[in-house]
């Protein structure tokens, strides 16, 4: 859910930055709980955050959508080896 509260912000080619405070807020948990939520998709390589004193950190998306293209290459090929698969029993049958 923080991920789509904090698209929710982006607006143009710039980083989204709102403050935890206001993601918090939509979502009924505190700053600090966001936080954690932000730490563990960085951690997992869904998100980079550019940290900033006196202003809100802006969040960077693009390793989620490099992620999600990774997953949708994977699933076409899946998709094409069982198509695959599939013909090749058709012909089998066809042959017997």
């Amino acid at each position: 859910m923080v991920i789509i509260h904090i698209m929710s912000f982006k607006w143009d080619a710039d980083a989204p930055f709102p403050a935890l405070k206001t993601i918090g807020k939509r979502m009924g948990i505190t700053a600090p709980s966001v936080r954690t939520h932000l730490r563990n998709l960085e951690k997992h390589g869904f998100l980079a955050r550019e940290f900033h004193i006196g202003t809100t950190n802006r969040f960077h998306l693009k390793p989620l959508f490099e992620r999600l293209e990774l997953m949708m290459d994977e699933d076409e090929k899946a998709a094409a080896e069982a198509e695959a698969r599939a013909a090749a029993r058709n012909r089998m049958r066809l042959e017997t």
